[in-house]
């Protein structure tokens, strides 16, 4: 009976030993005696260090060389079974604390008041070379150095018996060599700063910016912010945070820069602002700029998919306002002239000629300087003949943008009774599909457009049923500036 009852105890003092503050097996409590200690790790050669000797609750504790400051030299006493670490800078009792009321893998260290939470309780654990400091929320995180360089954070981190900077020793603070005269080691100042920097002033509705800029500190940069703020420089448009945990961040091609969208700006007026924060528990704000988004002209060349769509809606709005007219009744060589009236591209010398040709005269005539010219300023490239689609786009791959191309025949007609043939302008290949409309109503694939109504078609498809419909290319024109 007696040896039965000895098993019983036997196992509740190892169940115990095993739940004692969340303890795994394995992490054992090693007894240390109250006192000051400076307390060095044994994988930097460096001390933990409160940054700035601050008494203030968030300030961060980092790795720093000896400089014999209070901030290294901690007052290490018992606490409910576990220990609180105490610096000498904070008479008043602040503790090294894992910030906020739970601990996790890379949870940041500061100072804070002392409440004897677990998160600010610590465990030592005897082990080669020294202690680990487990954290008494949860023992399998220990006190860890982030890095091995002045600055580097103090965080915490799950146990790893390999990692030598998660091994502190505890020294006497007196017989600890201080600096030479002069060489104080003493934390520098943060001196957060952003050179080469590239930010908008103004910019047009539907186009992207390209954010530059070099973000530099003396400590590892913990928090970097982008905004894209309204007109009270207080609403929120956009925001994107990240974490770059190293001394420098580079704003171009970022995700700050990818995450803040420009293009998709209203007109009005907004401010860009950015903020950074560092290790030593500074922010700053970079940036704080004002800048304008202006709506495009009414002739300027859209690019996005829905910016395209409008154009071609608002242009065949426009054609018939100045032709005078309720609908052009596929009538398509008056149609393309009146679109390029109304995209400000060209009106030409003779537009008599323009508005009363057939549609398989159009290329022979606009690429002939003798009968039109560009009045808009733009540069007449000309592609004859039946591939000229695949020339000047490359096979629908490169994105060309103000195309006029003649057919040979009229819908319904043959190559050797070829009547009026037709003429189309399309507004742009991009991304291999045609934008344009027409001057009837077209179905392409099950969807009915009417006149002036935008068709977007895949750029092989365009050419078979275009093709199909008029026989052949005759040549096109593209209008670049």
């Amino acid at each position: 009976m007696k040896k039965m009852w000895k098993t019983i105890l036997t196992v509740c003092f190892l169940l115990a030993g095993l739940q004692l503050g969340g303890m795994t097996a394995g992490a054992a409590v090693t007894a240390v005696t109250p006192g000051t200690y400076t307390i060095k790790n044994a994988g930097t050669g460096k001390y933990l260090n409160v940054y700035g000797n601050k008494n203030a609750n968030k300030t961060n504790i980092m790795l720093w060389q000896k400089d014999g400051t209070n901030g290294q030299d901690f007052k290490i006493y018992s606490q409910s079974g576990s220990y609180a670490l105490n610096p000498l800078c904070s008479p008043g009792g602040r503790v090294v604390n894992v910030y906020g009321n739970t601990a996790k893998n890379g949870s940041n260290v500061c100072l804070w008041d002392r409440t004897n939470h677990s998160t600010q309780l610590w465990k030592f654990d005897k082990v080669s070379g020294g202690y680990v400091i487990r954290c008494a929320f949860n023992t399998n995180l220990v006190l860890n150095a982030a890095g091995s360089s002045n600055g580097s954070n103090i965080n915490i981190a799950t146990y790893d018996k390999n990692n030598a900077r998660q091994v502190w020793t505890l020294e006497d603070p007196a017989t600890v060599p201080k600096p030479a005269p002069g060489d104080t080691g003493a934390a520098p100042a943060s001196q957060i700063k952003i050179t080469g920097t590239a930010s908008p002033s103004s910019i047009k509705v539907g186009k992207s910016f390209s954010l530059k800029g070099n973000i530099t500190s003396v400590y590892n940069l913990t928090r970097i912010t982008g905004m894209i703020l309204k007109s009270d420089g207080k609403t929120v448009v956009s925001q994107i945070s990240v974490t770059p945990n190293k001394k420098s961040y580079s704003l171009y091609n970022s995700t700050v820069d990818r995450s803040l969208k420009f293009n998709k700006l209203a007109a009005g007026t907004y401010y860009y602002k950015l903020q950074a924060s560092d290790a030593a528990g500074k922010t700053v704000v970079l940036i704080n700029q004002k800048f304008s988004v202006t709506a495009a002209s009414a002739n300027s060349q859209a690019s996005s998919d829905s910016q395209l769509r409008t154009q071609i809606t608002n242009t065949h709005a426009k054609a018939k306002s100045l032709a005078g007219r309720n609908s052009f009744n596929g009538l398509c060589g008056a149609y393309v002239y009146w679109q390029l009236r109304a995209r400000g591209i060209w009106t030409g010398k003779k537009s008599s000629y323009e508005r009363s040709a057939n549609g398989n005269n159009w290329y022979s005539m606009l690429s002939n300087s003798k009968y039109t010219k560009s009045s808009g300023g733009y540069k007449l490239t000309k592609y004859a003949g039946k591939n000229c689609l695949d020339a000047l786009s490359n096979y629908g791959k490169k994105d060309v943008y103000n195309i006029v191309v003649s057919y040979k025949a009229q819908y319904g007609y043959s190559v050797k009774n070829p009547g009026a043939g037709h003429v189309v302008y399309i507004h742009a290949i991009k991304g291999g599909k045609v934008y344009l409309s027409e001057s009837y109503t077209y179905t392409y694939k099950g969807v009915k457009s009417k006149e002036g109504q935008p068709l977007v078609i895949n750029y092989s498809d365009f050419k078979k049923n275009w093709n199909s419909m008029y026989k052949e290319a005759l040549g096109a024109v593209v209008f670049t500036k």
